[in-house]
């Protein structure tokens, strides 16, 4: 069982353990020589050092209802922050590792979002700020994705299906469509750079820039141009043979540009596999903490597990996200979940569904999706965590 022993010198405490001691909860140490449990009593919620807790800890405090009966721990329980650290944080570490050859592209992009930033505050003042957040919510939003999805594939099939199957009277309303598809594509153009400046010096904006100019080559402009009979022959001949060789090009960059906005409109999948893949982690932690392999867990234990979820995982609240909203938002349902100490009420099997409703769904999501690979590569393996059992 992975539990500390407190006993061993040099030992720290949990994050856990402190807080739960924090929030009034005495330790009486296990006897040597008995099996009973580690017991933690709940002192009265009269107590004068919970006028000293702030909101935070007066949720917190919520969660463990004034009662005089006893909330006994299980070793389990003890040992819970250090199978989250193995099960998320350690995988996390593992994923890091695996993709050393990234960190220096991935730092160097970081700091050219920083000074991007500075540099757009500096010029177009503080509202530069809420002017990008507001763009970016139109172009992640999936209208807007499938409509140039869309625009992508017609500019790649349409022109030459359209002068195959019709005649040359269809010439004039091609080019009009042409031409407003350009100004459509260079419009997305402006507005992704005006989101992230830095996309200008990736291959997404070559690709972007090489099919605009190929699809300019269709546009009415150069209808003009072809026309002029001013030109000689041999210069026609090689601005053709050039236009050619940028319609290549440029066709190989739209072909290019199309698997993107495909893997953008199939993300809803991905989701799924992140989910999946999580509550195959969550069953794994609440099969952990069901030793008695009833294929139940009680409240009490939903409610350890949630506290050791924010104590020893601190990228389940990334950006400094409040914990007291988080706690507001859950507390409702890990209080709904049944009786704290009247045996096992939830059924482990609907437990990891449960727990991924309204605010906790949101810890689940940070937790799921942040090392899926890493899952992907372990989860055939098995887990070497004591009590612990493959689904």
């Amino acid at each position: 069982m992975l539990t500390r022993d407190k006993t061993q010198a040099g030992v720290e405490r949990s994050d856990l353990e402190r807080t739960l001691e924090k929030l009034g909860f005495n330790v009486a140490e296990e006897d040597e020589g008995t099996s009973n449990p580690v017991s933690w009593n709940r002192q009265g919620g009269s107590g004068s050092g919970e006028k000293d807790f702030g909101q935070e800890k007066e949720l917190m405090l919520a969660l463990f209802p004034a009662r005089k009966k006893t909330y006994k721990l299980q070793p389990q329980h003890l040992g819970l922050p250090a199978v989250l650290r193995h099960v998320f944080v350690a995988q996390e570490e593992l994923l890091k590792r695996s993709a050393g050859g990234m960190v220096e592209s991935s730092s160097m992009r970081v700091a050219m979002k920083k000074a991007e930033a500075w540099l757009r505050t500096r010029v177009c003042g503080p509202r530069a700020f809420k002017v990008s957040r507001s763009l970016q919510s139109i172009t992640n939003k999936k209208p807007f994705i499938v409509f140039f999805f869309m625009l992508t594939v017609y500019i790649l099939v349409f022109p030459d299906l359209i002068q195959i199957l019709t005649d040359s009277d269809a010439d004039n309303t091609l080019l009009t469509a042409n031409t407003v598809v350009f100004f459509l594509f260079l419009f997305e153009l402006i507005l992704i750079v005006s989101v992230e400046g830095s996309y200008i010096l990736s291959i997404p904006f070559v690709l972007d820039a090489v099919s605009l100019v190929s699809i300019f080559a269709d546009t009415w402009f150069m209808a003009e141009i072809a026309v002029d009979t001013k030109s000689s022959s041999l210069s026609r001949l090689a601005r053709s043979s050039r236009i050619a060789r940028i319609a290549r090009i440029g066709r190989v960059a739209r072909v290019t540009k199309l698997i993107p906005r495909v893997l953008k409109l199939c993300r809803k999948q991905s989701n799924k596999l992140a989910e999946q893949l999580l509550l195959r982690r969550l069953w794994r932690l609440f099969q952990y903490l069901d030793t008695a392999r009833e294929g139940k867990l009680s409240a009490f234990d939903l409610k350890i597990f949630y506290l050791a979820l924010l104590q020893e995982c601190p990228h389940v609240r990334p950006d400094k996200i409040d914990v007291v909203s988080m706690l507001e938002k859950d507390s409702e349902l890990l209080l709904s979940c049944g009786q704290d100490e009247k045996g096992h009420v939830n059924e482990l099997s609907q437990t990891p569904r449960t727990f991924m409703k309204n605010g906790i769904q949101h810890i689940a999501r940070l937790i799921g999706s942040s090392s899926i690979c890493c899952e992907v590569r372990c989860q055939f393996k098995g887990c070497r965590l004591a009590g612990c059992q493959a689904v």
